[in-house]
């Protein structure tokens, strides 16, 4: 045992070892330091490294693909230029019709035509019921052209051009209602004059299968109930308010739709029954061999709505809200209209929500034989038939197969049926299903939104819009990836048959999954569900990558996942590379030769109907 220290040497021994303890602390503190400068060193140049390994890879990617774009040129050229020179045939033809035309009716793809009938159109006057429903029928023939060709411009990917055909379909609505509207005010201007020659408070009018009656009360009558129109196919029972109220009703059934867009699931079909309940401009009156009439209102309807408000007041009492009595109304509705229910359901149009309401219908009874709807409403509103406008979706399957060199059968199959159409070069037809409601297009070819906006009027809509989705659940598809492989698969259909892949609605929004299976003889095509054969195709906007690998077998889902690792799969440009040396020489030389119209029409189709984001 060494000497006891004294207390100065116990504080310097102290003082010593605090300064060998901090040199310590100093050195591995230097020695961390050294460590992180190394380690951030190397990761830099680690990273410079991937950087620069990256960057050589993307070059040379790039230079793959731009080389892969070259070496299609020629072809994709000779498809614009063949759909180009179509086009230009397309309006040759539409020119000599327009030439041949007698209708005296403007056409859609005029401008100044349409601004010219629109003018003299609003300057003109109806002065009975069968002229103003003709007009409206002729109003009508015009928004249709321009609706088809909307849907043209749609196909094109046109917005602009689009937008400007919706643009005068609204404004020759407008102004049909305008021109309905006035001469409704010029008959109730009127109404007393006929009421004292002939004792008649109902005038009507029909023209084809639109109707329109004009209902005037000059002559309170406490027992009078009942409105019946036997040659307008239409009975409506009138609440008791109406006996002794100075109103007229105007009943109008037209079997075309309005341009009403819902923002819930209703889609109305087969036109619209319209309840107006109107004032009554006030009598002339003779003083001293003087007619004097009220101009003040300048011809301008009063639209009163129901239930009617107390006079002084512009909108009904509470009281009178809470205890509503209803239209009672029976009518012959379209024998076209597809409803999957037996008692179709009934909705009314609410203005300001923008949607379709069914509170306020109650006792609906449809004869189905006869085709005669009857309801009970507290609405006087626009009224139609209406039903789930997602009812088809989301399609649980969808396979396009080639049945000649430019044709080619899509089976779609939804929720509830299996649809068969007919897709040759320009035009689609349905096959399938085969009901009485759409007999009449069945024999029809016509360009693909036009076949499906008629299908969608009857009650089979296959028109998917992004707001569906809500609807749905489902994953909307990027637009231009949608775009890209819609167009790039079209390429293929001469040789392949192009189907669904259950795995794309698991992919995320910027991939999209297909299947395919080379037909070497369209007459006789392989069984594709049992097919060993089958590849499969993943999307990205970059391109495209091919598992040439059947979904059958137990390593598939192994492979599929290395496709979508870039380092790993190989993507091309379009399909036309991707097959080369994969098929045989015989079904290259069919895709690289086919008929332009064809795929472009399996194209749009394929667009129109959003299979990747509205299919599995």
């Amino acid at each position: 045992m060494g000497p006891k220290l004294n207390k100065k040497e116990k504080a310097a021994f102290k003082k010593l070892e605090k300064s060998q303890f901090a040199e310590i602390d100093r050195r591995l503190e230097q020695e961390r330091l050294q460590k992180e400068a190394e380690e951030d060193a190397r990761l830099k140049l680690e990273a410079k490294i991937t950087f620069e390994k990256k960057q050589a890879w993307l070059k040379a990617e790039h230079e793959r693909l731009q080389v892969e774009t070259d070496s299609i040129s020629i072809f994709m050229n000779m498809r614009d230029s063949s759909l180009a020179k179509i086009e230009v045939v397309d309006l040759a033809i539409l020119d000599w019709n327009l030439y041949l035309d007698t209708s005296g009716l403007p056409h859609a793809s005029k401008e100044s035509s349409i601004n010219g009938y629109l003018e003299t159109m609003y300057a003109s006057l109806d002065m009975d019921c069968n002229s103003i429903l003709q007009t409206l029928l002729d109003i009508n023939k015009v928004v249709y052209q321009a609706e088809e060709l909307a849907l043209g411009e749609d196909q094109k990917g046109n917005i602009e051009m689009a937008t400007k055909y919706r643009g005068y379909m609204q404004k020759l609505e407008q102004m049909g209602n305008t021109r309905l509207d006035s001469t409704t005010s010029y008959l109730l201007q009127f109404s007393y004059d006929l009421w004292k020659e002939k004792q008649e408070t109902l005038v009507c009018g029909k023209v084809e299968d639109w109707k329109l009656a004009l209902w005037i009360n000059h002559v309170k009558n406490p027992r009078f109930r009942v409105l019946e129109l036997p040659t307008l196919d239409m009975i409506v029972t009138l609440p008791k308010q109406f006996a002794l109220a100075n109103v007229a009703v105007r009943l109008l059934h037209q079997t075309v739709i309005p341009l009403y867009h819902s923002r819930n699931c209703y889609m109305p079909l087969g036109g619209v029954f319209v309840i107006d309940v109107l004032g009554l401009p006030p009598q002339a009156k003779i003083v001293k061999a003087w007619t004097l009439e009220n101009i003040a209102s300048g011809g301008a309807l009063i639209n009163l709505g129901y239930p009617i408000p107390v006079v002084g007041q512009a909108i009904p009492s509470a009281a009178a809200l809470a205890n509503v009595t209803p239209f009672g109304v029976e009518i012959l509705i379209p024998s076209f209209i597809i409803h999957w229910n037996p008692t179709p359901e009934v909705g009314w149009w609410d203005e300001k929500e923008q949607v379709w309401q069914i509170e306020g219908i109650t006792d609906i009874v449809y004869e189905n034989e006869a085709h005669i709807l009857s309801f009970q409403t507290t609405k006087a509103k626009p009224h139609a038939v209406i039903q789930n406008r997602v009812k088809q979706m989301p399609f649980t399957s969808w396979v396009i197969r080639p049945t000649s060199s430019c044709t080619a059968l899509l089976t779609l199959k939804t929720p509830m049926l299996d649809i068969l159409l007919n897709i040759g070069d320009g035009w689609c037809q349905l096959l399938e299903p085969q009901i009485a409601e759409c007999k009449d297009i069945q024999a029809q070819k016509l360009p693909p939104k036009v076949l499906l906006q008629q299908l969608m009027r009857r009650g089979l809509n296959l028109l998917p819009e992004d707001e569906d989705k809500s609807l749905l659940n489902v994953s909307i598809k990027d637009a231009a990836l949608e775009k890209y492989i819609c167009q790039d698969m079209a390429l293929a259909i001469p040789a392949f048959t192009l189907a669904s892949s259950s795995l794309n609605a698991k992919a995320a929004k910027d991939i999209c999954v297909m299947r395919i299976q080379e037909i070497p003889e369209p007459l006789y095509p392989p069984t594709f569900e049992k097919s060993k054969v089958v590849k499969t195709l993943v999307y990205r906007l970059k391109g495209n990558a091919l598992l040439d690998h059947s979904d059958k077998l137990p390593d598939y889902p192994d492979l599929f996942t290395k496709l979508l690792d870039d380092e790993l799969a190989i993507y091309h440009v379009s399909i036309l590379v991707t097959l080369r040396g994969v098929c045989t020489e015989s079904s290259q030389e069919k895709m690289e030769s086919g008929n332009f119209a064809f795929m472009e029409c399996v194209n749009n189709l394929a667009y129109a109907l959003r299979l990747f984001s509205f299919g599995p």
